[in-house]
């Protein structure tokens, strides 16, 4: 532990998470991934942010943001702070270095690709549970920021349109969908699965439906990591997204095509806003 600090106090990291390469070096993610190797890897593993360090170089790379979430990695496993910009208060909780991570995307950022996006959020969503944080966490992106308080393991907010699509409100209210949250062009759904929806989304992992796809996809990301983090880390919980999203208006009606429901006939998506309007979970109304 000694020798990450002194790494660090020497300036090992920092010339690598200056805000202002964020958007102008191409390089910073690979640059960064290789010092961040060069840590020991057991204790990295150990606390479960071994999956940053394998991200590729490429990927590393285009993924803007990815320096800041490496400084949430780092102050934890020190248990302080290191990484911080200078307006925030000395003390501050991991759950708000977290929210400083999922806020660094500020407007005029560059448009994460959704292979990338997934990744990321994915690492955050996945810290954040494997802490069982009570925190805030925000994302910014062309608008304003939600706040969604009270972050818990199996009741949650907090998803992502990947690809910041907007589920006309409409389709949601012919549905009795009135429980969501949109910030701009993105729409929030679902984090923190209760046992009740993990069983309403089995575990298999699927990619996402073609672009070209015109219809309404309910769609579960790739995450290798599901069956890692029930076994090991946190019994029950799966760091799996649902995120909802609207190509081009149509009939809601109309039948979907979808690798879950195609194997799972039974399922529906009108099922699921019934077990939605059901449950407890605490969502916040859509804005009017």
């Amino acid at each position: 532990m000694q020798q990450v600090e002194t790494l660090i106090r020497q300036g090992f990291f920092g010339s690598f998470l200056r805000k202002e390469l964020y958007f102008t070096q191409n390089s910073v993610g690979e640059h960064l991934s290789q010092k961040a190797r060069q840590l020991n890897g057991k204790l990295l593993q150990a606390k479960g942010l071994d999956r940053l360090l394998r991200t590729n170089a490429d990927e590393f790379a285009r993924t803007t943001c990815l320096p800041v979430s490496f400084a949430v990695g780092i102050n934890y496993l020190l248990d302080r702070k290191f990484f911080s910009p200078e307006s925030l208060p000395d003390q501050f909780s991991l759950g708000d270095l977290l929210e400083l991570a999922v806020l660094s995307h500020l407007p005029g950022s560059p448009t994460i690709d959704t292979q990338t996006g997934n990744w990321y959020y994915s690492f955050l969503l996945d810290v954040a549970c494997r802490l069982g944080l009570s925190g805030r966490i925000a994302t910014e992106f062309e608008s304003s920021a939600i706040f969604i308080d009270e972050l818990k393991r199996d009741k949650a907010l907090c998803l992502v349109s990947l690809d910041n699509q907007v589920v006309p409100e409409i389709t949601l209210k012919r549905f009795g969908v009135t429980k969501m949250l949109r910030v701009g062009r993105h729409i929030f759904l679902l984090h923190g699965w209760s046992e009740n929806l993990k069983s309403f989304l089995y575990s298999d992992v699927f990619n996402p439906i073609p672009n070209s796809d015109p219809t309404l996809n309910l769609w579960v990301p790739p995450s290798s990591l599901d069956s890692y983090l029930m076994t090991e880390r946190m019994p029950g919980f799966s760091s799996r997204a649902l995120v909802l999203t609207q190509r081009k208006e149509q009939d809601p009606e109309s039948k979907i095509r979808n690798p879950i429901l195609a194997r799972h006939p039974e399922l529906s998506l009108s099922a699921f806003f019934t077990w939605l309007r059901q449950s407890n979970l605490p969502i916040k109304d859509m804005p009017r």
